[in-house]
């Protein structure tokens, strides 16, 4: 690689940190907002994150090759085999830590209904779109050239599981097997889309799954 190269690289490892830690229960503690307004906080935290990385990765990867080609039915088969392996998972992983509730789901609604549901989707949606554009596209097109696919995306994983470190030991950890599935099906797909989408339905899933889990313990009301 280089020298451009390593900046760039350098660059959308700082666009994920500042991202991500944007996100974190640490912002909550400093910027601490409370009633419907911490609503607002979060949609606009997830929408600041998405245009950093969206800028940095499109100006790290301005003079660089992009490793990207239009979703094929091969695409949508392995991202659909994804998804039925990430929906359990989500389920079990709820189920077995139960702490994942102290932070999740980062929307908080006296009464979940499908339009809420719809929301935080979307807003997940915009969020992913600039991580996956910045964390996968951006990382894995300027790492990819230059070793082996399997190092690229190893390397990868192990960048991502560092920058979650603001969002807890648990979460920064599980970052490094997931980056490892989410890399491994962008090479070999090079589908933008499959990717976000898979992101995108693992957090809400996730937090769907933690609402319906307070909710039986009479927290929350779906």
């Amino acid at each position: 690689m280089n020298d451009p190269q390593i900046m760039a690289l350098i660059y959308c490892v700082l666009a994920l940190t500042f991202a991500i830690t944007l996100q974190s229960p640490l912002v909550n503690s400093v910027i601490a907002i409370k009633g419907h307004l911490s609503n607002y906080w979060v949609v606009a935290r997830r929408i600041i994150g998405a245009v950093v990385l969206t800028v940095t990765a499109r100006s790290s990867l301005g003079g660089f090759a992009l490793l990207l080609h239009p979703v094929s039915k091969t695409d949508l088969l392995i991202a659909l085999t994804a998804v039925l392996i990430l929906l359990p998972a989500c389920a079990y992983m709820v189920k077995k830590t139960p702490q994942i509730g102290d932070h999740y789901p980062q929307l908080q609604f006296e009464r979940w209904n499908t339009s809420l549901y719809i929301l935080n989707s979307f807003s997940w949606l915009i969020y992913m779109s600039g991580f996956e554009l910045c964390a996968r596209i951006a990382v894995l097109s300027l790492l990819a050239p230059h070793m082996h696919p399997a190092a690229a995306i190893l390397f990868m994983s192990l960048v991502n599981g560092l920058v979650h470190i603001p969002k807890g030991r648990q979460e920064s950890l599980g970052a490094i097997p997931f980056s490892m599935l989410i890399g491994t099906i962008y090479l070999i797909t090079g589908s933008f889309a499959a990717i976000v989408f898979i992101h995108t339905l693992f957090a809400t899933v996730t937090e769907y799954y933690v609402v319906r889990s307070e909710n039986k313990n009479n927290k929350i009301t779906v």
